[in-house]
């Protein structure tokens, strides 16, 4: 007793042609949902092209979304002016990362890393710099 080798092919062909059929008007509904959304506050936050980044944040922008404020310093950081070169017996903490470090959808005060900045001043010092 044999596979038949068509009716094999004939099954997998129908139900790929199920699977599109039914789910195309799925993925049109949340493309129409979701692909059509207002994203222009990101344009005067973000620039796209950068030599060695995918994205960087633009210097000195500020934009509203959600009622987060996002602003960046004059070295296109989300944080406070500091000064480029440190002065001798401050410490500097970069955090790198994505969202997350970015802080995404949460005002910059209550980022982790101005959680980290805050408990490493008061703990150990008062010259401790935290640079996004």
């Amino acid at each position: 007793m044999g596979v038949n080798i068509r009716s094999v092919f004939k099954v997998i062909f129908v139900n790929l042609a199920v699977f599109f059929i039914l789910s195309t008007p799925v993925f049109l509904l949340l493309n129409l949902y979701y692909g059509n959304k207002d994203r222009s506050h990101l344009d005067t936050l973000y620039v796209r092209e950068n030599n060695n980044l995918r994205f960087a944040l633009r210097s000195n922008s500020a934009t509203r979304y959600n009622g987060i404020t996002y602003r960046t310093n004059s070295l296109g950081f989300r944080d406070q002016e500091f000064p480029f070169l440190k002065t001798k017996g401050t410490y500097r903490i970069i955090c790198v990362g994505d969202s997350l470090t970015f802080g995404q959808g949460i005002e910059l005060n209550n980022t982790y890393s101005k959680l980290l900045e805050r408990k490493l001043k008061k703990g150990y010092n008062k010259r401790m710099q935290k640079i996004w």
